[in-house]
This record gives C-alpha cells, structure tokens and sequence, in this order.
C-alpha cells in the first residue's frame, strides 16, 4: 500500500514536470526557429525574381524546342510542365514549393539545354538554337544562392533533435531543400 501513495503522489508531480518541460522546449525552440525561417523567406526574395526572368528565358527557349520532332521535344514537355508548376508554387508565399519547383526546372533546364546542344534538328534551327544559348548563358548570382543556402542549413538546424523537430512539426515549420541551380 506504502508504494501505491507514493505513485498517487509523485506520478501527479512527474506529469507536470513533463508538460513544463514541454511549454519551455516549444517556447524556447519556437522564436528561433522563427527568426531562421524568416530569414530563408528574405533570402529567397531576390533569388525567386532572378530566377522568374531566368525562366523566361528557359520558357522562350521551351517554346521553341516544342515546335520541333524528336526526342528532344520530349524532354520540352517535361519542362513545359515544369513551368507551370513554376508558375503556381510562384503565385504562393510558401519557399518549400517554390525551390521544388525551381530545383526540378534547373535539373530539366540542364538536360534540355544538353540535349539541345547534341540535336542535329536544333543546331539546325537557328533561332532554337539561339534560344537555347540565351538560357544557357543566363548566370545564376552566387552570390544569392550561397546566402540561400545557408540560410537553409541554419533553418534546418533549429529544426533538427527530437524536441524541436517535434516543435517544428507542430508550428507547420516544414523541410525547405536547398536550392541546386545549373551552373555552367
């Protein structure tokens, strides 16, 4: 009976003292976690409206590539499609959606503009051919990719342990991929 009070006693004591610990973990985890996700979110500003004119330029050369045959117009739907998934995570204000969508455009970006390069049918096609080369030479800023990057890192690692990955799930603080451009 003797060990019965004392669990009465002390499993009530054990309860509070694990959901304090809960309220100061979410509560000291949350403002940094914050303050890293707005940073990502201001670091990637001026990196989406480089890459909205970069995608112009991929979508011009998207164009013309799709009024040719072959195999290579194949490889123009996958980043005609590309595009417009683009386009919608771009209307959003959510970066998670927003860097998917431009990593998937820069690896389709990359191949196109290989494969291109390779086909008798664009070299061919002097305004395709142009297009294309416009799109290639369209340089990223490292500079704001390398400050997107690890501003990312920074997020992830206020994400990441047991208690604050927990925390991060339950204030909707999602995995933001690092952004991977096609540099030549």
């Amino acid at each position: 009976m003797r060990v019965w009070r004392v669990v009465r006693i002390l499993l009530p004591f054990v309860i509070v003292l694990v959901v304090v610990a809960g309220v100061v973990a979410v509560l000291s985890a949350r403002p940094s976690q914050q303050n890293a996700k707005r940073t990502v979110d201001r670091a990637w500003t001026p990196l989406s409206n480089d890459l909205k004119q970069r995608y112009v330029l991929l979508s011009a050369a998207d164009d013309k590539v799709l009024a040719l045959s072959g195999p290579v117009r194949e490889l123009a739907d996958d980043v005609h499609t590309a595009l417009g998934h683009w386009q919608t995570a771009a209307i959003r204000d959510d970066v998670q959606p927003q860097v998917r969508a431009a990593n998937t455009l820069e690896a389709l970006g990359r191949r196109m503009v290989a494969a291109s390069l390779a086909s008798d049918r664009v070299k061919a096609d002097a305004a395709t051919l142009s297009a294309v080369n416009k799109f290639a030479d369209d340089a990223m800023s490292k500079v704001r990719v390398t400050a997107f990057n690890n501003a990312v890192r920074k997020y992830a690692r206020e994400r990441r342990g047991p208690v604050r990955g927990i925390v991060a799930s339950v204030l909707g603080n999602p995995d933001i991929p690092a952004f991977e451009p096609a540099l030549a």
